[in-house]
């Protein structure tokens, strides 16, 4: 993309922006911190990188905090959402994350997105400032407010600069809001006045945008049991503006875990870590639940090192290897592999067990 005197725009739409916003790149961690970064700087009106490592390390809530050679940063709720969701993924610093990524490696990551989503232009650094700009721009921002608050200090505007800070927050959030996250990601509510299983059919039936999950032990052939392994709790996935609304919808009767600080905006659970605790409850019924089976349930007999296919549970399928018995010799420890190569050991009833593959 160029513009009529040839200089090349690395601006991109809402909807592109939306996108990236929105992409799931937790395949990719270190292009998801680089996103993050990205975004701060988008929604600080095109704050350079060079300027994000002068910020506090721990934000205000609200306000403005002036920086060097005129430039200052409205705190807008998106600023201190793509904090907090940073710390929470990373469990590290985002200012000093900033502060310890180069400019080359800021830009080659950015590019590498650009690339991965498909971008219409080459994302680079200076995207955030021209999106920004073109945006403010397409909703009706005059120029001269435009100029003031990215700083550039023309005759014209200069006058303008020094009372940037006079109403903050009604344009930087005025633009922040035209990027809406639309990304679905996990939350966790406690239920108070019914059941997990209860709120799950009234979020059915009202035809809400969530996915649901209860933690219960799962069922098998050989049992009818479920066992919920954690009393009260609700997963649910959805969009950030989503689960804020259902939040106050709820309330008194669930909640929804919000993080510690800043506006008590629901708190996500990142994906792979979701992820891994459903398969820790998908297997529970071979690692936490214990069958008894009688002891003619099973007439083979085992020994450490023997390769044996499992006929059922929740592990059935798999081949492994036995690594203990248990004292009654009626449960087997067996070591499977799966995840990639990761290592389990599960005690698996004797009777579940078929030797000789």
């Amino acid at each position: 993309m160029s513009s009529k005197n040839g200089k090349s725009s690395a601006a991109i739409g809402i909807s592109d922006l939306t996108r990236l916003a929105s992409a799931d790149l937790s395949a990719y961690p270190p292009l998801r911190r680089i996103r993050s970064l990205f975004l701060f700087s988008f929604y600080a009106c095109g704050l350079p990188v060079g300027h994000i490592r002068l910020l506090p390390k721990s934000l205000p809530a609200s306000g403005c905090i002036p920086l060097p050679q005129n430039h200052r940063v409205t705190i807008v709720p998106q600023l201190s959402e793509v904090v907090a969701r940073f710390e929470t993924e990373n469990s590290s610093n985002f200012v000093e994350y900033a502060a310890s990524i180069s400019e080359a490696d800021y830009a080659r990551g950015l590019e590498a997105i650009g690339v991965l989503l498909k971008l219409p232009v080459r994302l680079t650094p200076r995207s955030a400032a021209e999106s920004w700009v073109a945006i403010a721009l397409e909703s009706g921002i005059a120029l001269e407010h435009i100029a003031a608050i990215i700083n550039d200090t023309t005759p014209i505007t200069k006058h303008i600069s020094a009372s940037a800070c006079h109403t903050p927050g009604v344009i930087p959030e005025k633009i922040a809001n035209r990027l809406n996250d639309t990304s679905e990601r996990w939350y966790a509510m406690r239920c108070f006045d019914s059941t997990p299983a209860e709120m799950q059919a009234k979020l059915a039936a009202e035809e809400l945008a969530v996915d649901t999950f209860i933690p219960v032990q799962a069922n098998t052939a050989t049992t009818l049991a479920k066992d919920r392994l954690m009393n009260s709790l609700l997963f649910f996935r959805t969009s950030a503006s989503n689960a804020s609304a259902l939040k106050s919808r709820i309330a008194p009767g669930a909640y929804v875990f919000s993080f510690s600080s800043g506006d008590k905006k629901p708190a996500y659970i990142p994906n792979d870590q979701m992820l891994t605790f459903m398969f820790l409850v998908n297997i529970g019924a071979d690692t936490i639940l214990y069958y008894y089976p009688s002891e003619n349930g099973s007439s083979q007999q085992f020994e450490p090192k023997d390769i044996v296919e499992i006929t059922d549970g929740s592990f059935c399928g798999n081949v492994g290897i036995v690594e203990r018995l248990s004292k009654d010799r009626l449960r087997v420890c067996v070591r499977i592999e799966a995840l990639n190569g990761a290592l389990i050991s599960a005690e698996i009833p004797a009777k579940f067990l078929k030797k000789g593959i």
